[in-house]
């Protein structure tokens, strides 16, 4: 009878802790939303919502840079350039305090002062961690060129 119970607890413990990924996920995939946003209306407010104050940034060609009101202002320096954003994530893993995610990332860029554009496939990886509010908020923003 202990045999079965225990045997119970663990399959109970288990499915808890599967349902607390899928939420943190679904959290993450709802942060992820607001970058968007933020490219969407230009508000680079929002990213106090998304970055941890001690994240790192690492555009490809560019040092690292740390902190997020040092993310925000390269934000802000070239948000008016940034026209539109669609990103897939293609796999997220981690645990209830920690989220990591790969995926593709398009963005659509304004080149220069006239109305030509043109358009950069980017592969990324992030990592969202837990604060203590309970938020998902970046802490390491990575992305590479796809060509």
């Amino acid at each position: 009878m202990k045999g079965i119970l225990l045997v119970l607890v663990i399959i109970l413990v288990g499915c808890n802790s599967q349902d607390s990924l899928e939420e943190a996920q679904k959290k993450v995939k709802e942060q992820n939303e607001k970058l968007h946003q933020v490219v969407a209306t230009k508000n680079v407010d929002l990213l106090k919502e998304v970055y941890a104050e001690d994240a790192n940034f690492m555009p490809p060609r560019y040092e690292i840079v740390k902190g997020r009101d040092s993310i925000i202002a390269i934000w802000k320096n070239g948000i008016d350039y940034i026209l539109d954003m669609n990103s897939k994530t293609l796999y997220s893993g981690g645990t209830v305090d920690v989220i990591y995610e790969i995926g593709i990332v398009e963005t659509t860029i304004k080149a220069g002062e006239g109305d030509s554009t043109f358009i950069v496939k980017n592969k990324y990886s992030n990592v969202w961690v837990r604060d203590e509010e309970g938020v998902y908020r970046l802490t390491v923003d990575i992305w590479n060129p796809l060509e």
